[in-house]
């Protein structure tokens, strides 16, 4: 499989950047880098709040903070604060009593809402911004702690700590579609919402576990020698994961290289016990909250090492927040009951070449802006690159939404006029999300993070296609018990597929296997039967039947991703002789609930074509279902 990316390119070529944020984006920039940041991160004042300020958020468009205090009297105004960040110190808006044991505050800047978890009563609760008033309070799992917010699918995700699941909101309508059970006592939670994942910290058994958001499903763990992982932050440029380890001796923090699934560096020294972490990706620094000793520490993403060190108040714990648009850091003291502000440098001049002065006219000033032009073109073959003759694409959706949340530009390409050019935007880094028109599938993914510097042109190029007809494997048509082809039992004549989805002849395409076994209570034949996936988005379900009756086989056992990726494994011990049915599904991205449904009942499509898989049949005792991935799943950024 080629990687799929989307293709940006710049007026003035003259340095070339790859970002993993959306895919393996390719960008050509002009010669005006983005504005450097100079200067140490500094505390400007600290400020008091209600008691125990554990979860801290901030809404850089409206100016607002939200504190909430864990200590606080539900019955009374002063477990969640709401604070104007226009002055310094901030002053408060409003003191309410919503919410008992606040633990994590998050917001939805899109959506104009904030979450705050109540750790002792198993429920969020979902507030107006604006207005600070009450919208639900939908019911998680037993403890819910850390909340994170997918702005771009408004998708809530919440730790629940003594229940061992991550609650799924729909942001739309406050409702719950899915729990996911993860390792003991999951306490921080951080999302990649480029490569459609979560990191959930679970602080009782030292595991970060990975989710696969589309998914809803555990889909790794990673697991190291340190202990008690609270805090977790995402450095989206990188892909690189941080997490503190917030034990009462600990001063570690943990690197992990996403990309690689490796961990960089298993014990960056640290203050003593760090619980809080943020990244600031205008800096590209990490903040790191060391309770026991009061202090904040600074690592510098690009070198991992420790470059400054702030003193705040009294316990420094898990509330830290960022505000992106005035570039500071908001620490809460637990001890002290306090907020402190920490400023993260301050901007400088970008260099910029000197204009040629000519006899009759003064030098031409250095504009301080950018654009961004996008287009879709029609990438036949699906190599994620406009290549001579790929015309464009007209009914796509495109939407670009500001550093801040906001959105600043609607359009739908028309096939004829593109590149279509937006602006001027101050520099920062925006997104730019397409949706393909009906009838087609995406070549390239649908979201792509732009920095906007002064003085460049740079256009999103997205790639789509109309899916071809499905070539059918030279085993259809094997759509039930009666068609189903016979297979090898040897191990050495694996079976090479592929499904044929909605756009075939063999809609749906369930795939049937049969084989022979001789066998009896007295001498059993054990055989391992197991897929592996060909392709990115094949997500493939086994079940195995028999015997003796192609018309209505019954169910003797079924497996979905037991290797913990795309591929299943079913270990059976026959006693009885007779003709075995296997039957192969395919649901891409579908719920876990109609993944289970789907072995026994018809199949929907979900996804379009090329999806490859092999089918092995073998003797011999059980076999790992991770020794037959044949493709490195984790390469893939959807």
């Amino acid at each position: 499989m080629k990687a799929r990316h989307a293709s940006l390119t710049a007026v003035g070529l003259s340095l070339v950047l790859l970002l993993a944020l959306a895919a393996q984006v390719t960008l050509t920039a002009a010669p005006h880098g983005p504005a450097a940041l100079a200067g140490p991160p500094t505390v400007l004042t600290n400020f008091l709040v209600g008691p125990q300020p554990f979860g801290l958020a901030v809404d850089p468009g409206r100016q607002r903070l939200f504190v909430g205090n864990y200590a606080g009297d539900p019955m009374s105004t002063n477990t969640l604060y709401v604070f104007d960040t226009s002055t310094t110190p901030p002053s408060l808006v409003k003191a309410r009593g919503y919410i008992s044991r606040p633990w994590a505050v998050a917001v939805n800047r899109n959506l104009g809402r904030f979450y705050v978890s109540s750790f002792d009563q198993n429920y969020i609760l979902v507030a107006n911004s604006d207005t600070t008033d009450a919208i639900a309070y939908p019911v998680t799992g037993d403890g819910p702690t850390g909340i994170a917010v997918d702005e771009a699918t408004n998708r809530v995700f919440v730790a629940n700590y003594r229940s061992n699941t991550v609650t799924v909101l729909d942001g739309n309508t406050n409702t719950v579609i899915a729990n996911i059970g993860v390792a003991g006592g999951p306490m921080g939670i951080a999302l990649n919402p480029a490569l459609r994942r979560a990191y959930v910290t679970c602080y009782e058994h030292s595991i970060v576990d990975e989710i696969d958001t589309g998914l809803y499903s555990v889909v790794r763990h990673f697991t190291y020698t340190t202990y008690r992982p609270s805090g977790i932050a995402v450095d989206p440029k990188t892909n690189y994961i941080y997490i503190a380890n917030s034990d009462a001796y600990s001063t570690d923090l943990t690197i992990i290289d996403k990309d690689n699934n490796r961990i960089v560096s298993p014990s960056l020294t640290v203050g003593t016990r760090p619980v809080g972490v943020i990244y600031n990706p205008v800096t590209e620094r990490i903040f790191v909250n060391c309770a026991s000793v009061n202090k904040v520490y600074v690592v510098e993403t690009s070198t991992k090492q420790v470059s400054y060190i702030l003193d705040v108040q009294q316990r420094p714990d898990i509330g830290i927040a960022l505000d992106p648009v005035a570039n500071r850091i908001y620490v809460g003291n637990v001890n002290s009951n306090s907020v402190t502000i920490i400023q993260d440098g301050s901007p400088t001049p970008t260099a910029t070449p000197t204009a040629t002065a000519t006899a009759t006219a003064p030098p031409t000033p250095t504009p301080t802006t950018g654009h961004i032009c996008v287009l879709v073109f029609n990438d036949v073959d699906a190599n994620g690159t406009q290549a001579p003759g790929e015309g464009l694409v007209a009914g796509a959706m495109i939407t670009i939404t500001n550093p801040f949340g906001s959105v600043v530009a609607t359009y739908t390409t028309d096939g004829e006029h593109e590149p279509r050019c937006f602006g001027p935007f101050d520099p920062g880094t925006y997104r730019v999300a397409e949706k393909e028109p009906p009838g087609y599938e995406s070549t390239t993914p649908n979201l792509a993070f732009v920095p906007v510097t002064a003085n460049t042109i740079i256009t999103a190029a997205f790639g789509a296609r109309i899916p071809p007809p499905c070539a059918a494997d030279i085993y259809e048509i094997d759509d039930s018990p009666a068609q189903a082809r016979g297979i090898d039992t040897s191990g050495t004549r694996p079976q090479n597929r592929n499904f044929c989805l909605g756009v075939s002849p063999w809609y749906p395409d369930d795939d049937w296997a049969f084989f022979y076994v001789n066998a009896s209570p007295g001498s059993p034949a054990t055989l391992t039967m197991r897929t592996a996936s060909l392709a990115p988005m094949v997500d493939t379900m086994l079940a195995l039947f028999g015997p003796n009756n192609a018309t209505t086989p019954y169910l003797l056992a079924k497996d979905d991703d037991s290797g913990g990726g795309f591929a299943s494994l079913i270990t059976y011990t026959f006693t009885q002789t007779g003709s075995y049915y296997l039957k192969v599904v395919d649901l891409g991205f579908a719920s876990a609930a109609t993944k289970l449904k789907a072995l026994d009942q018809p199949l929907p499509a979900i996804e379009g074509v090329n999806r490859d898989y092999v089918l092995l049949v073998s003797g011999g005792p059980p076999l790992s279902p991770r020794l037959y991935l044949p493709v490195v799943i984790k390469k893939f950024k959807y």
